[in-house]
């Protein structure tokens, strides 16, 4: 038992010693060290552009939806803007869920479509 004890941690050391003077590998001539950090375009732009104060903000299915104002807007993880709808103003809250959008106002629930048509 003792001997193959020492056998283990004596391969395990000379696996270890023996790995210090392998050349690097590489895989057809790609550098795969990352000299710099991933930068996303959200970083590269810095902020989005709205024409009104922003009251509530969502982030679903790839996008960004903003209630401002009186407009909701659809951003794509890009920043550029995809769809705006109008709404009427007080919106409290924005919500996202099953493909619906829902805007609270102080007395009542909407809900549009994400292209902005009211769901009865």
């Amino acid at each position: 038992m003792n001997l193959a004890l020492f056998l283990l941690v004596g391969g395990f050391v000379w696996y270890m010693v023996s790995g210090l003077n392998r050349p690097e590998i590489s895989y057809a001539g790609e550098d795969l060290t990352a000299d710099e950090p991933f930068v996303s375009p959200w970083q590269e732009t810095g902020s989005l552009e709205v024409p009104e104060e922003i009251n509530r903000f969502e982030l679903a299915e790839e996008s960004l939806y903003i209630s401002a104002g009186t407009t909701v807007y659809r951003y794509g993880m890009d920043g550029e803007l995809q769809h705006r709808f109008a709404s009427e103003e007080g919106v409290r809250d924005i919500a996202l869920c099953n493909g619906s959008v829902y805007l609270l106002y102080p007395t009542r629930i909407e809900v549009y479509t994400p292209q902005g048509e009211l769901v009865h």
